[in-house]
C-alpha cells in the first residue's frame, strides 16, 4: 500500500459523562379551615384539581382524566414535620453521591429512615459532599404564593425566636447546626482548617440587592463570567447566634407585601448563600478547596386576579418601575406580580436550554445578555458541578387546581428531566491562589482608582470594579485567616 493511503488513526472520542437527574420533593400544603385565607378549602373548585398522592407520585384530575406524576422523589403529605422534610431532603437526599467518577448509585427505599437524633449516618448524603469539598449544592424552593416555601427554608416566625433547637426550625437553621457539628468532627479528626462564611442576595425586579449590608438593603453586581454574587457582605458564621443574626437582617431587609394570599408575601426572590473554605495542611503544598451551598426561596407564582392587585401589561408594568424608581415611591404589586411571572417562565427556559446543551454533548453557561440576574444566577448552578434539588409546594385547596397542575406539569416535570454531568470541585494550590490574589487586587485597585464614580465613561464600569475590589480582599482575608 502507498504510504500516502495509509489512513489516518482515528481520535478517540470524547465520553459523554454520566447525566444525573435532580431530586424534585413535593410538600403539599395543609388545609386552610379557617375560610378566611387564600388557601381555604372552602372555595368552589374549578376544572383541575389536586386527586390523589403516595409516597413518590401525585395526581391531577379534570373532567375527562386523571394523571399521575412520577417524577417525585418523594411526597410530603400535609401532616409531614420540618424534621421530616429535613432528613429526606438533605439527609437521605437521592441528589447526592461521593464520586463524580462512579455511575449513580441507586436511591435509598424512599421510606427509609437512617437518621439517629436528628444526626445522618448516610455518608453519600449532601451534607457529606459539601464538607469533604467534593460538590457544590443547590437547593431551591417553587411554588404558589402562600405554599409554605419560605416555612420550608426558614421554619415559623415563632421558631426563630429561638437560637436552641425548635421543632419548627426549617431547612436552614437546621442545617447550619449540622454543617457546625460535622466541620467540628473533621476539623478533630484531619489537619484540615475550615472557614464557613454566608451571605444573602435579594433579586427583586430584575436587580440584585445585598441583604446584610449594615446600612439596609444595597445594590450588589454579579460576576460575568461565573454569574455569582461580588462584593456583597460576607458574614462568618461558627454558631446558632451568627445564624439567627444573619435571618434577623435577611428578613429586615427582604421586600415583602400582603395580598390576599399571602399576609406576608415574598416580592422576590431570596439566595443563601454558604461558602465553605478549607485548607489540608497534611501535605508539604497546602490545598485549598471552596464549595458553596445555594439556597434559594423563589417568589411566588401568583395570579393577580387571585392575589387582589393590579394586572398590568408589560408596558405598564414596566412604565410603574420606572417612575417608581424615579420618584422614589412604592412599585405597584401588579407591577411586582408580572415581573414575578415573568422571571419564573424564564427560569423554565433555562432549564430546558440546559437539558438540551447536555443532551447535544455541550456544555452550559447562562446568556450574557437579555435575561435578569436572578436567571444568571440560578442557571449557573446547571454547570456540572453542583448537585440538584428541589422542592414543589403544592396547595390543595379546590380553586388552586389549576395553579396545581401547572407546578407540576410545567416546572417539575420540566426540571425532572434536566439531567447533568457531575465532576468534582477542583482543588487549587494555595500559595498559588494566595500569590495570585495579592497581585490581582493590586490590579483591582488601580483599575477602581483610574474610574471615576460619575461623569466619565468609565463611570459604568464603576461598581464591578469596587465589587472586584472588596471580592479579592475578602478572599484575602480568609486566605490568610485560615492559614495562621
Amino acid at each position: 500500500m502507498n504510504p500516502s493511503q495509509t489512513p489516518k488513526p482515528q481520535k478517540p472520542k470524547n465520553k459523554r459523562p454520566n447525566l444525573r437527574p435532580p431530586a424534585i420533593y413535593i410538600r403539599i400544603r395543609p388545609n386552610d379551615e379557617s375560610g378566611n385565607g387564600g388557601h381555604s378549602v372552602k372555595e368552589e373548585r374549578v376544572e383541575k384539581e389536586l386527586h390523589s398522592f403516595t409516597e413518590d407520585s401525585i395526581s391531577i384530575s379534570d373532567n375527562h382524566d386523571v394523571k399521575e406524576y412520577s417524577f417525585p422523589s418523594l411526597v410530603f403529605a400535609p401532616d409531614s414535620t420540618q424534621k421530616k422534610v429535613y432528613d429526606e431532603i438533605i439527609l437521605n437526599s437521592t441528589a447526592s453521591a461521593t464520586s463524580a467518577a462512579a455511575p449513580p448509585q441507586p436511591a435509598a427505599p424512599k421510606s427509609s429512615s437512617n437518621v439517629t437524633n436528628g444526626s445522618s449516618v448516610n455518608d453519600a448524603g449532601l451534607i457529606h459532599s459539601f464538607v469533604k469539598g467534593y460538590h457544590n449544592v443547590l437547593f431551591y424552593a417553587y411554588g404558589q404564593t402562600g405554599t409554605g416555601k419560605t416555612y420550608t427554608i426558614f421554619g415559623s416566625e415563632e421558631s426563630l425566636q429561638h437560637t436552641t433547637f425548635h421543632n419548627d426550625w426549617g431547612i436552614f437553621p437546621r442545617l447550619c447546626c449540622e454543617l457546625f457539628e460535622k466541620i467540628g468532627e473533621e476539623h478533630k479528626s484531619s489537619p484540615t482548617r475550615f472557614i464557613l462564611q454566608a451571605s444573602a442576595i435579594e433579586f427583586y425586579l430584575a436587580q440584585s440587592y445585598d441583604l446584610l449590608h449594615d446600612t439596609g438593603k444595597v445594590p450588589c453586581v454579579l460576576d460575568p463570567i461565573t454569574y455569582e454574587p461580588i462584593g456583597n457582605t460576607q458574614m462568618e458564621i461558627n454558631s446558632m447566634d451568627n445564624v439567627f443574626q444573619l435571618i434577623e437582617r435577611i428578613h429586615k431587609n427582604r421586600t415583602t407585601a400582603g395580598t390576599k394570599m399571602n399576609d406576608s408575601s415574598s416580592r422576590g426572590h431570596c439566595a443563601l448563600i454558604l461558602t465553605l473554605y478549607q485548607v489540608n495542611n497534611q501535605f508539604d503544598e497546602k490545598e485549598l478547596t471552596i464549595t458553596k451551598w445555594h439556597i434559594v426561596d423563589l417568589a411566588g407564582a401568583e395570579r393577580p386576579d387571585k392575589s387582589g392587585v393590579d394586572r398590568l401589561s408589560g408596558t405598564e408594568a414596566m412604565m410603574d418601575i420606572y417612575f417608581a424608581y424615579r420618584n422614589g415611591t412604592e412599585v405597584n404589586p401588579g407591577a411586582q406580580s408580572l415581573l414575578i411571572n415573568f422571571e419564573l417562565s424564564g427560569l423554565m427556559s433555562e432549564i430546558h436550554r440546559a437539558k438540551e446543551n447536555y443532551i447535544r454533548g455541550k456544555n452550559h453557561s447562562p446568556p450574557r445578555q437579555l435575561i435578569s440576574p436572578s436567571l444568571q444566577y440560578i442557571s449557573s448552578c446547571f454547570n456540572g458541578k453542583t448537585l440538584l434539588t428541589m422542592v414543589i409546594c403544592l396547595s390543595q385547596a379546590p380553586q388552586h387546581g389549576w395553579e396545581t397542575w401547572f407546578s407540576l406539569e410545567k416546572f417539575g416535570a420540566g426540571m425532572s428531566k434536566l439531567k447533568t454531568p457531575l465532576s468534582r470541585v477542583k482543588k487549587m494550590s494555595f500559595g498559588s491562589l494566595l500569590q495570585r490574589t495579592m497581585k490581582e487586587e493590586k490590579q483591582c485597585l488601580l483599575d477602581l482608582h483610574n474610574t471615576p464614580e460619575f461623569g466619565s465613561p468609565k463611570s459604568k464600569y464603576y461598581s464591578y470594579r469596587k465589587a472586584k475590589v472588596h471580592q479579592k480582599q475578602n478572599l484575602l482575608l480568609i486566605l490568610n485567616q485560615i492559614s495562621s
